[in-house]
């Protein structure tokens, strides 16, 4: 079954972007990850976190995605996040990086 949650994706300088999301049980989790290639256009107003096992957002992932429109980024562990661009990237760009998850 899966789950989700709202939040926002926002980057921290071109080589790092952070994902916020409030979970159903109201606890924060943050995905902090680095950009390859560098890039600032990350950023939306609303995002949405998609996962499976809570398991799977706990410790370090790497992730792929793409940058157009909407950022899409799906996590080695199964989750995604998904969100429409405040500023949309042409042509569509591919990113890779790593993460940790951080729960507060």
């Amino acid at each position: 079954m899966s789950h989700t949650a709202e939040g926002t994706i926002r980057a921290q300088g071109p080589n790092r972007f952070v994902a916020n999301f409030i979970m159903p049980n109201g606890q924060l989790r943050s995905f902090v990850a680095s950009i390859d290639p560098p890039t600032d256009n990350i950023t939306t107003s609303t995002a949405t976190l998609t996962w499976s096992d809570d398991n799977q957002l706990n410790g370090q992932d790497r992730y792929s995605g793409t940058l157009g429109a909407d950022v899409t980024i799906t996590l080695v562990r199964g989750p995604t996040m998904k969100g429409t661009l405040q500023e949309p990237v042409d042509p569509t760009q591919a990113i890779v990086g790593n993460g940790y998850w951080i729960i507060s």
